[in-house]
């Protein structure tokens, strides 16, 4: 954990060098960053909240907030207790800090984002023991239209920042009998003194008030405190248990009813529907993966449907000619294999009496067969006329 010499130590230089441009052109990027932006957009939640999204230009994502976000994970310009925009921490290993705990206090920061401005951030680096030209430079790379934006990979970052004397402050006050962990505006509190998690929670509340935000009155009251035997969650992951983390039931339900939806789509797949059901395959593998991750979870039973579904849409692209290709559903941003595929089974489809003399349309990978002339040997004399491997691609 990086401490006051440490921040003091980051120069403008060290932030130029990693970003491979210069410091002049980097304090006039910080002087306007909203030029590398796309216009503000809004956008709804799950649960109908309207949020205000910056999105950054692809080239300036690319050739300078994923650079800059590096330079600070390597600087580990993050607290301990902080989960979110951190390498290798993650909802659940918040969420393993407060396994089987009596008491879980949750408190979440009303419109995080929007709250912090440029002036604030740049004070709070100064606090932190930043020097002035780096904090003035960090500040405006760090912040869009006077805020920390919602869409850069780099808001995680700008809020670690925020936050990291708040966090220092609560896990000293916290002491070995309690846990605090912070995952983006999400504060978790447990221990097993339910007056004493209230007590700190307060003292968070008042920290959080003091550097201008509010904590959200309304999720507060729904679900700001929970006592055991009743049902505790962390991030939406079950903390009930003593050692293991759980994919909560109606979650879990959630997640088995869209499999056995993938199933139910890959067995009337047509040219037609395959694209969409590339997209539920999508969806699908990254609820697996996102179980994965929980001790208790239905990842293996999610996964066992998924290859049901594969086989039947690979079998049906196999029958219909189509394609051997395993991964039909691959889609990379440039690239969507299914789209291919569907435009590919539509034309021979198209074509009047193709189906006794359609060949393979696509055929993943690269693969060859050897073809050779037999030896023969000549009675006359030794044996002549073996003629060299040829490879040739296949023709059906």
């Amino acid at each position: 954990m990086p401490n006051l010499p440490d921040f003091f130590r980051i120069t403008p230089n060290q932030i130029a060098e990693a970003l491979e441009l210069s410091v002049g052109k980097l304090f006039q990027i910080g002087a306007d960053p909203s030029r590398f932006y796309h216009p503000e957009r809004r956008a709804k939640t799950k649960g109908g909240k309207e949020r205000l999204l910056d999105v950054p230009k692809r080239h300036f994502k690319l050739r300078v907030l994923k650079k800059l976000h590096k330079f600070m994970q390597n600087h580990r310009l993050f607290s301990e207790s902080a989960h979110g925009g951190v390498k290798r921490r993650s909802t659940f290993s918040s969420a393993e800090r407060h396994l089987g705990r009596s008491v879980v206090c949750i408190r979440d920061i009303s419109d995080c984002y929007p709250s912090i401005s440029t002036e604030q951030l740049r004070l709070k680096l100064l606090s932190l023991g930043f020097r002035s030209d780096t904090a003035k430079l960090l500040s405006g790379l760090l912040t869009c239209r006077n805020r920390i934006p919602q869409g850069a990979s780099t808001s995680g970052d700008a809020l670690n920042l925020f936050l990291f004397d708040i966090d220092c402050a609560v896990a000293e006050t916290c002491g070995d009998d309690m846990s605090f962990t912070r995952m983006v505006d999400d504060h978790v509190l447990s221990g097993n003194d339910g007056q004493r998690v209230e007590e700190v929670a307060e003292f968070l509340e008042k920290e959080l008030l003091n550097n201008g935000l509010k904590v959200n009155q309304e999720k507060k009251a729904s679900n700001g405190t929970t006592v055991q035997p009743n049902r505790q969650s962390v991030h939406s992951i079950g903390v009930n248990h003593p050692s293991k983390t759980r994919i909560l039931r109606d979650r879990a339900k959630e997640y088995l009813e869209y499999a056995e939806k993938y199933v139910r789509a890959a067995r009337s797949v047509s040219a037609q529907s395959l694209p969409a059901v590339a997209t539920i395959r999508r969806t699908l593998n990254g609820y697996i993966n996102y179980s994965r991750q929980a001790d208790l979870s239905p990842a293996a039973h999610l996964s066992k449907l998924m290859a049901q579904g594969d086989r039947l849409v690979g079998n049906r692209l196999k029958k219909e000619k189509v394609t051997r290709s395993s991964k039909w559903w691959f889609s990379n941003g440039k690239r969507d294999r299914s789209l291919e595929f569907a435009e590919i089974w539509m034309k021979m489809n198209s074509e009047p009496n193709a189906s006794s003399t359609r060949k393979f349309a696509h055929c993943s990978g690269k693969r060859t067969w050897p073809s050779f002339q037999v030896r023969q040997r000549n009675p006359d004399g030794p044996s002549v006329g073996c003629l060299q491997s040829k490879f040739h691609a296949p023709s059906g």
